[in-house]
């Protein structure tokens, strides 16, 4: 079976496994060997600034750590944490007020990915970093959740909606100081269309639990779902060759760390119910080298026992969007509907081509897109 450790810089997510751990020798060695700026970089591009600087307090007030460069080297993540966490507030309280309209509205709308994982299993919430807050609708309340995003000053940053390729739109509130408010509103639990009949929006909010936050309640994804959806989320941006984040795995390692024997049980039957077995295979293959788990190493073991499938077994292939597509196509019953897909991937409207090409000037179009066709096809090359 391909490993997609062969994919992942191991060295990188080894080094930040470390600076997250109990092991203090290993934590002054890396601060002794790398240089701060690029361990900071490297913490920022993965999400795990808060969680470094976390753990690097606990270890200086226990005193476990008094090494002078370990002690310079805080000063810095403690810096940059504090100027997240300012932006981090701001943004926070003008999500909590959308979000809160939503309810008096009795929009039913259950949150999905990092905003219920930062306040839901993080010590902290300002630990998890996150970019956007996801959430699901039914897709009938399409009209009306966008008409109330729009009385509260949110606008459609992209270019066009797509109606084929995605299952979502997004609304964006600009602040003060370039800060933004970005809302994923999606109608399925992924764009993808095999992906998105794992879990629908009716058993999400059935299954949902009821989180406060400054007095208020929220629906949140329940645990186990949450961990499923991790699992597919990890292993389709692999599969993608999109941006990776070592975040999610560390998502992935604090669930099941934190999983009670009821809820191992729930997560078993999703897995054998939905033939999920090579969706766990390829997630905790990637967790366990770097977050070892005993409910993982449980997990996996269940997975690997159940009857095998071809189900979801092309997220276990090497880097390859095309197998993304093709499962796609495979999914869409009508000829129409296929053709739509493959034009809004091919050709999708100019306006969307010159926001991608904001510099092109008097380029003619054409050449735009074939400019952008050689461009995802030299990128797919290079990823394989």
């Amino acid at each position: 079976m391909y490993s997609y450790n062969t994919k992942i810089k191991s060295p990188e997510l080894t080094i930040l496994a470390a600076l997250v751990s109990s092991k203090v020798e290993e934590i002054n060695s890396i601060f002794k060997s790398y240089d701060v700026q690029f361990l900071l970089n490297l913490a920022v591009t993965h999400g795990f600034v808060g969680l470094i600087y976390q753990n690097l307090e606990n270890h200086i007030i226990s005193q476990n750590i008094q090494e002078k460069h370990v002690l310079e080297a805080y000063k810095v993540f403690n810096l940059f944490q504090i100027k997240v966490d300012f932006k981090t507030s701001i943004i926070d309280q003008n999500e909590l007020d959308i979000l809160e309209k939503l309810n008096i509205a009795q929009i039913e709308f259950v949150i999905l990915k990092g905003f219920v994982l930062s306040h839901s299993l993080y010590e902290k919430s300002n630990l998890r970093p996150r970019t956007d807050i996801d959430i699901i609708i039914a897709e009938s309340s399409h009209d009306n959740i966008k008409s109330i995003f729009k009385l509260n000053e949110y606008t459609n940053p992209l270019a066009w909606e797509p109606i084929h390729i995605l299952s979502q739109f997004t609304m964006r509130k600009k602040l003060l100081n370039g800060l933004c408010v970005d809302f994923d509103v999606h109608f399925q639990i992924s764009n993808s269309k095999k992906l998105s009949r794992i879990l629908t929006f009716n058993e999400l909010k059935n299954c949902s639990e009821i989180h406060s936050i400054q007095g208020k309640d929220y629906r949140f994804v329940s645990r186990e779902h949450a961990f499923i959806h991790a699992s597919f989320h990890l292993l389709q941006h692999l599969l993608e060759g999109n941006h990776f984040k070592a975040i999610w795995i560390y998502d992935l390692y604090l669930l099941l760390k934190s999983f009670s024997e009821s809820e191992m049980k729930k997560v078993k039957s999703l897995v054998e119910e939905k033939k999920l077995q090579n969706i766990m295979i390829g997630a905790l293959e990637i967790v366990n080298p770097f977050f070892p788990e005993h409910n993982s190493l449980i997990l996996l073991r269940f997975s690997k026992a159940l009857k095998p499938t071809k189900e979801f077994k092309y997220l276990l292939n090497p880097k390859n969007k095309i197998s993304l597509i093709w499962s796609d196509l495979s999914e869409i019953e009508m000829i129409s509907d296929k053709l739509g897909y493959l034009k809004e991937i091919v050709f999708p409207p100019v306006s969307e081509i010159r926001k991608k090409y904001p510099n092109s000037g008097n380029t003619p179009t054409f050449y735009l897109y074939l400019k952008r066709f050689f461009s995802g096809l030299l990128k797919y090359i290079r990823i394989n």
